[in-house]
């Protein structure tokens, strides 16, 4: 096996083992995969589509692009379906109508990705959906831990696994386990159709900012970005006031 071919299995292998551990998915039932059309989305569903045709534990996905009217950039929704398509993965398209300027006290992102979350949500319950998966790798889920350490003096982060709406429906994270610099190499190694979206308020936001403080941690300490995501399950509450 090449190099390449090496590392998408041990990807697709990773990925398998984050669904086992976690409980992910049951089989027969309906989970939406909402894609942006950057390479953490598309690599969840190319993920998911293939552990889907391998795996004894068959379930029914479907993917949803949520369209940001008005906000001035979009995605060749074509090749989304037509790259879902080629998965065998049902496409829908949902348009949303926002005013990210309308509440200048929030936070422009968070605005953005509410209405986003929004439109998902009630897209799952029209398609009977049990769980929604998004592309969230573990990156992001460390910088959460650490934003919500600084801005708001709590620790939380973001769940692999969260029951909402009283179970009605379960949000997953399939690729938590993964860093970004895999989830990069394996949409370049796939040859995925990534579009690019620059968010006007992206480098100004506390996301982004966050993030270089975790390339910073991770220069120090190589092993630092899974050391913070194991913290999250090895609290020593003797040892916190």
């Amino acid at each position: 096996m090449r190099p390449e071919e090496l590392f998408i299995h041990k990807v697709r292998k990773k990925t398998g083992e984050t669904i086992f551990q976690y409980s992910l998915f049951q089989g027969g039932e309906r989970v939406l995969v909402g894609i942006s059309g950057g390479k953490d989305s598309l690599s969840l569903l190319d993920l998911l589509a293939a552990w889907n045709r391998r795996s004894p534990v068959k379930v029914h996905l479907y993917a949803a692009h949520i369209e940001m009217e008005g906000f001035g950039h979009r995605l060749d929704t074509e090749a989304l379906g037509n790259f879902c398509r080629q998965r065998e993965v049902p496409f829908h398209l949902r348009k949303v109508i926002v005013d990210l300027d309308r509440d200048q006290a929030k936070d422009k992102c968070f605005l953005c990705s509410w209405y986003r979350r929004k439109a998902l949500f009630d897209l799952a319950h029209d398609l009977q959906c049990a769980k929604l998966a998004l592309g969230h790798h573990l990156d992001d889920i460390v910088a959460t831990l650490l934003m919500n350490m600084a801005h708001k003096g709590i620790f939380a982060g973001m769940a692999v696994k969260l029951p909402l709406f009283q179970g009605a429906l379960t949000l997953v994270r399939p690729l938590g386990r993964l860093e970004e610099a895999e989830v990069r190499r394996y949409a370049e190694l796939c040859r995925l159709e990534v579009q690019h979206q620059d968010c006007p308020f992206g480098k100004s936001q506390s996301r982004a900012r966050m993030k270089e403080v975790l390339e910073g941690l991770a220069a120090i300490s190589p092993q630092a970005k899974r050391n913070l995501f194991l913290s999250m399950s090895r609290i020593r509450s003797e040892y916190l006031s």
